[in-house]
């Protein structure tokens, strides 16, 4: 289940990225594209994490705004 879960989100995250990759190398709102690639990265990260607890589910949570 969470390795189906993995791969929708790098799917999910790969074509964020490609997105965010064309707007940078054209230079098109270079600004909140790589705001934006660095936050897809961020909650990709986060969402591949396991997750134990409920704590640690409120902190991936947060870890996703920061």
């Amino acid at each position: 289940m969470k390795i189906n879960s993995n791969i929708n989100a790098m799917n999910i995250y790969a074509e964020k990225f490609n997105k965010n990759a064309d707007n940078i190398a054209k230079g098109n709102n270079l600004t909140k594209n790589i705001i934006e690639e660095n936050i897809n990265a961020k909650a990709f990260e986060v969402q591949t994490k396991p997750i134990n607890t409920e704590n640690e589910m409120f902190k991936s949570l947060l870890d996703i705004k920061a």
